[in-house]
């Protein structure tokens, strides 16, 4: 009876620390976006990207993206690959990956999407994407699961999921693209 008492006073110490630790990232994030000041969290600043609002990010450890970030100049090009060392097999495991894009405005030179079927077992799939920007400033690119799909074959992927985030930087002077 002694253990018990004891393990659910450490519950509770436990469940305090996780809440006050979301409560301070959520105030201080709410705090910001409510004055003129710049300085968030350095939690929160972890989480978000170029001063855009933090996403929930859930990497899927057979998809790579070949850069965290991108920077180019305004009207050039920049590019990246995502990598998939498909686990699956023939015929139900087939899915499909979305890019979308916020912040600056970017434009995909050759498509959003990245489908797969799993077909033949262990392919590895890879698909290189070129973007390009007209105005200067911060972005990103997401990659997230189709929102079209059942992915039962994959229990632990859901429709919509964030799977990878490529941060762009476009800059203002226009010159030759770069990755970094």
């Amino acid at each position: 009876m002694k253990r018990a008492s004891i393990f659910f006073y450490i519950l509770l110490i436990f469940l305090q620390v996780q809440c006050g630790t979301t409560y301070l990232l959520l105030d201080s994030y709410e705090k910001n976006m409510k004055s003129d000041e710049t300085d968030l969290s350095p939690l929160l600043a972890l989480l978000g990207s170029n001063g855009l609002l933090p996403l929930n990010v859930e990497p899927i450890s057979w998809v790579n993206l070949s850069v965290p970030s991108l920077s180019f100049a305004r009207g050039a090009t920049g590019n990246f690959t995502i990598s998939v060392d498909h686990p699956g097999s023939c015929p139900d495991a087939s899915f499909r990956l979305e890019l979308s894009n916020d912040g600056v405005p970017l434009t995909f030179l050759n498509g959003t999407d990245l489908d797969t079927d799993g077909c033949p077992l262990n392919t590895l799939y890879t698909q290189t994407y070129n973007i390009t920007g007209t105005v200067a400033g911060n972005g990103r690119v997401i990659v997230k699961m189709s929102s079209f799909m059942l992915y039962t074959t994959f229990p632990d992927l859901y429709a919509g999921q964030i799977v990878g985030v490529v941060n762009v930087t476009v800059s203002q002077n226009i010159s030759s693209s770069s990755t970094p």
